[in-house]
């Protein structure tokens, strides 16, 4: 993959990432916009995680980034390599590419899902929405909370929600080895 492309990033041929607000994103960093549009915004909204892995909006996705063309979920990683020279997304293609060529392989290596905000620590380098202690100091300071947050009041993810998660992450792997029994490969049109 050529350095020169901006917004070629491993995470969208590789992972998925569930939210604690039980969200379907591109990565832990992904800012709540979406570049296109999807019906499937929610893991209550999927029927596998195999099907959103494969379905048109990370189709599209993987597209745009092989074309080099930015989207609105990266910004978070476009702003720090702007203003630090480092991102998120950086730092994994330089691990994936020091070992891999193939940079149109797109098969399930990792589930990021995180349960709820649920949380005893208040590390300072996190945010409310992953940590229910630092909600509470944020709320006592009177800090600002994202809108997006909000949903975190909330109870933490539901039984029926995680068992309709289990079933979908069960129907996308391998009961043998625990990896996804698929591998893609996408094109750039």
């Amino acid at each position: 993959m050529h350095k020169d492309n901006k917004s070629y990033c491993r995470v969208p041929f590789d992972s998925v990432t569930i939210t604690p607000t039980g969200r379907m994103h591109l990565c832990c960093e992904s800012q709540h916009n979406f570049s296109f549009d999807t019906e499937q915004k929610d893991i209550k909204d999927i029927e596998s995680i195999e099907k959103w892995f494969t379905g048109s909006y990370l189709t599209k996705v993987r597209k745009s980034m092989l074309d080099g063309k930015p989207l609105k979920e990266c910004e978070f990683c476009y702003r720090s390599e702007k203003q630090y020279g480092h991102s998120s997304r950086l730092g994994i293609n330089q691990k994936y590419f020091a070992n891999n060529k193939d940079h149109l392989e797109a098969s399930i290596k990792k589930i990021d899902m995180k349960l709820g905000n649920k949380c005893n620590l208040k590390c300072k380098m996190c945010f409310p929405y992953a940590s229910s202690e630092l909600w509470k100091e944020w709320k006592e300071l009177g800090l600002p909370v994202h809108r997006s947050y909000i949903q975190l009041q909330q109870k933490p993810l539901s039984n029926q929600k995680l068992k309709k998660f289990l079933n979908a992450a069960n129907k996308s792997k391998d009961s043998k080895n625990g990896q996804s029994h698929k591998k893609h490969n996408f094109q750039k049109a």
